[in-house]
């Protein structure tokens, strides 16, 4: 089998062979990691010695703090270079199954009192983004004193936010049950982001919305599932059995090739995109009117993750998906390859500007 660009062809395991040198440069490193991790509990240290944060997180328990948890790509198995270090700032005694969302009232007072915060200048550019359900507050940390050689850190920091906590759990459970998971998110986000629908904030799908998109077609959208359905709670589902209609993938870049082929047919308009159910859940009337797109989140079924995409980015995401497989390896193709080893048969200078040109053999 080979998949022809005009006159030019990559079999599954050149593809394949991309991807994989693609994601193996654009993972998140030990060592990013480790940086991450002792921002988080330098923050944490912050945090605590706040009035705002000891009124609000201090109980009759003198040892009661409160603890900053990292949660989003960091840590969910997901991570790629320069990923921003998503934060969620709890009570340190209250368990995460117990957590309740907090009051969004005292939520924005939290987060417009740490709007003022600078210490030692390691914070800086600090500002409330006000969402739909938890306000954020952005951040960049600076390793190190300004002139001399700082490492800047993006930082989102949530107050309270017990399904982010849960989320990360779950994506971590899916993202490593197959290395095939993140290596297709890497080159997935990568073309999302080059092709402008990428971004809540700009009206389009944030990054957890194509992480749902990937899992479910993993779940549903290929024969045999690469992935099994566990609920909220990471409990097995049983999974329903979709029908002859769906291809079988086994290789990598056939699995790439079916997420865009099964996404550009996928009827978003009476269908739900949910990796914590079995079988595919039907939009309701009031849904179809709000939302051109709904991606359940895993901890609430009735919250929608795409609920920032609107109608014109809607339409601008089918066009990209209907040419999305060419688009992503041509993306792979164009870029610098003079540090690694590439696979033959690359010359993908000629390509097809029509989904019909590309066909397997």
């Amino acid at each position: 089998m080979a998949y022809y660009f005009g006159s030019c062809y990559l079999t599954p395991n050149e593809v394949s062979g991309l991807l994989s040198c693609h994601y193996d440069e654009m993972q998140q490193s030990e060592n990013e990691l480790e940086l991450k991790q002792s921002i988080q509990s330098q923050i944490e240290n912050i945090l605590s010695q706040l009035d705002v944060c000891q009124r609000y997180f201090t109980s009759s328990n003198d040892d009661t703090r409160c603890v900053v948890h990292v949660t989003g790509s960091t840590v969910d198995g997901f991570g790629l270079k320069g990923c921003c270090l998503d934060l969620t700032l709890v009570k340190a005694e209250i368990e995460v199954d117990d957590l309740v969302e907090a009051v969004g009232e005292m939520k924005e007072e939290v987060c417009r009192q740490l709007e003022n915060i600078t210490v030692n200048h390691r914070l800086v550019n600090v500002s409330m983004i006000p969402c739909h359900r938890v306000p954020i507050l952005e951040f960049t940390f600076q390793s190190a004193e300004p002139g001399e050689g700082a490492t800047r850190v993006e930082c989102d920091l949530s107050i309270r936010h017990a399904s982010s906590i849960k989320n990360t759990k779950i994506l971590h459970w899916y993202a490593t049950q197959d290395h095939r998971v993140p290596m297709l998110y890497a080159v997935i986000r990568k073309w999302a982001s080059r092709k402008a629908i990428l971004g809540a904030r700009n009206g389009r799908l944030n990054s957890i919305s194509w992480k749902c998109l990937l899992i479910h077609y993993l779940q549903k959208g290929c024969s045999p599932p690469v992935l099994q359905v566990i609920n909220k709670n990471c409990f097995l589902q049983r999974q329903e059995r979709y029908g002859d209609d769906l291809i079988e993938y086994n290789n990598v870049a056939e699995l790439l090739q079916g997420f865009f082929v099964y996404y550009s047919r996928f009827d978003f308009t009476n269908n739900r995109v949910a990796i914590a159910k079995p079988s595919i859940p039907q939009r309701t009337l009031d849904e179809k009117s709000h939302f051109p797109v709904f991606i359940e989140d895993p901890q609430d079924e009735n919250s929608n993750l795409a609920r920032a995409l609107t109608c014109d980015n809607f339409i601008v995401l089918i066009g990209c998906l209907r040419v999305g497989y060419h688009d992503a390896i041509r993306l792979l193709s164009d870029e610098d390859t003079t540090t690694r080893t590439a696979p033959a048969h690359r010359n993908l200078n000629i390509l097809p500007q029509d989904w019909s040109q590309c066909r397997l053999m």
